[in-house]
């Protein structure tokens, strides 16, 4: 059965005014009004500068197991108006890691420190580059003489520049006003948000598209902790296909047909199995063993995927040793990645639906969901010299799951470059079929993740057939 990754915990956020000088506080609750944490922020004056703290604090349910607490806290340290440092730790169960970003106002240094592995990378700075996630923009904002409102924000925990565009959305009135939030990275539409902003430029609201239940942050109304039980982030995330697709289907060609809940042009990636096509208002997805091109094979991009990063540690010693001993006996790269697949399934003997670790935490900690299975592949991978990407979509489950059967779930599974050509591997399925839905080549990062599941909120489903061929006569 799939694994999920719902991801609560990052990226909710993205959106938080730490730019204005006060304390606030906000409920964090599901789409149907589940209670899920809350979100705080503090700023004080210290002898080193202003520091800007937010933690967010998410009571969650996995599967049926007591409920679990995840904590990030942000600190930002601003010296005379100007943001020198951030400070970032994720700590999910016993698993703690911290990032920390230094700015000399052209470029970042980001160090992230998880389980004795310290990774550094260094940044060059756009000149529109913000801190504050456009709070600053907002507060000044004229929609009527400056149609929408673009700039650049970092992402530490990736890490990744992201450009950010925000416009005004119709049926917003005097007193409040709903502006669209879109991310882009390498020029492609990546996440999707909508803020609530009053009349002063304020935040009062962020909704948060996800596959199943959105997410929302709001004003607070909760001063004395969790006080009901959090929603299953396995049923939030569970949602009921609109056919059912036969097992004698799955491993043939089948094409899918899509419409966007939202007027915006997203194309999903193509890949060695998948073949997406843009339409007036969405997209058709033809998914078989060979119905794609793949991805690029020059070798600057080969090259770039067979490095290690923060999430895909494969010069790790752990990782390496692995790697090694599936590369004996002159094995083929297919088989040496079938072979790393059920080396890395054993390992990780705890399906843990919280959180998202990197390949080496999930690999000391031999616990994770597809996700955790995807980066570990994939860093495997790597290891043994083979180009691998991290794969983020949905995928298609007929048996039943949590009381529901013929769904469509979150999934996370690697494409590798092997004998010539990409192939996807899926460690936590045992193997690809045509009904895994590709929306997002990544690198293992969680928010690049987590962006999959956002654009998943906003498919429309519209017809599915399977594609044969003509009889000869």
């Amino acid at each position: 059965m799939a694994h999920l990754s719902t991801l609560f915990c990052y990226g909710i956020f993205a959106y938080a005014q730490v730019a204005a000088a006060q304390d606030i506080e906000y409920d964090i609750t599901t789409g149907s009004g589940g209670y899920l944490g809350k979100y705080e922020r503090t700023v004080k004056e210290t002898d080193r500068g202003t520091e800007t703290t937010t933690r967010q604090t998410l009571q969650i349910r996995a599967d049926d197991t007591r409920p679990r607490t995840v904590i990030s806290e942000r600190t930002m340290l601003e010296v005379d108006g100007i943001v020198s440092r951030i400070d970032l730790v994720t700590k999910t169960g016993a698993a703690k890691a911290k990032t920390v970003a230094i700015f000399d106002g052209e470029t970042a240094e980001i160090t992230r420190s998880t389980m004795g592995d310290i990774r550094v990378q260094k940044l060059k700075l756009p000149s529109d580059i913000r801190f504050d996630n456009g709070a600053g923009l907002l507060a000044e904002w004229s929609p009527s003489q400056r149609p929408e409102v673009r700039f650049h924000i970092l992402d530490p925990s990736a890490p990744r520049l992201e450009d950010v565009v925000y416009d005004l959305q119709s049926g917003s009135d005097a007193d409040t006003q709903t502006v669209r939030r879109r991310t882009f990275v390498d020029g492609k539409l990546f996440k999707l948000a909508f803020l609530t902003v009053d009349e002063t430029g304020k935040l009062t609201a962020a909704n948060q598209p996800m596959f199943g239940e959105g997410i929302s942050k709001s004003s607070t109304s909760r001063r004395s902790g969790f006080r009901e039980r959090p929603p299953s982030l396995v049923e939030s995330v569970l949602v009921k296909s609109p056919y059912r697709i036969p097992a004698s289907a799955m491993n043939k060609h089948l094409r899918y047909t899509f419409s966007l809940s939202e007027p915006i042009k997203f194309l999903p990636p193509q890949t060695a199995e998948q073949n997406a096509r843009q339409t007036e208002n969405g997209f058709t997805l033809d998914i078989c063993d060979n119905c794609g091109l793949g991805l690029p094979t020059h070798e600057a991009y080969l090259s770039a995927a067979r490095q290690p990063t923060f999430w895909l540690q494969s010069d790790h010693r752990l990782i390496q040793r692995a790697a090694n001993r599936a590369r004996r006996n002159n094995a083929s790269d297919h088989d040496v990645m079938e072979s790393l697949s059920r080396w890395g399934s054993r390992r990780m003997k705890v399906i843990d639906f919280a959180g998202h670790f990197s390949a080496l935490e999930a690999l000391k900690l031999k616990r994770g969901d597809c996700t955790e299975g995807a980066t570990v592949l994939a860093a495997l991978g790597r290891a043994a010299g083979i180009p691998t990407k991290v794969v983020s979509g949905i995928v298609y489950s007929r048996e039943q799951y949590h009381g529901v059967s013929h769904t469509f779930m979150p999934h996370a599974w690697v494409l590798a470059y092997v004998d010539g050509e990409w192939k996807s591997f899926d460690m936590s399925l045992d193997g690809f079929d045509s009904t895994h839905i590709a929306l997002n080549i990544n690198d293992g990062d969680p928010s690049a993740i987590q962006a999959a599941h956002q654009m998943a909120a906003l498919l429309e489903w519209g017809p599915m057939t399977e594609v044969r061929k003509r009889p000869k006569n």
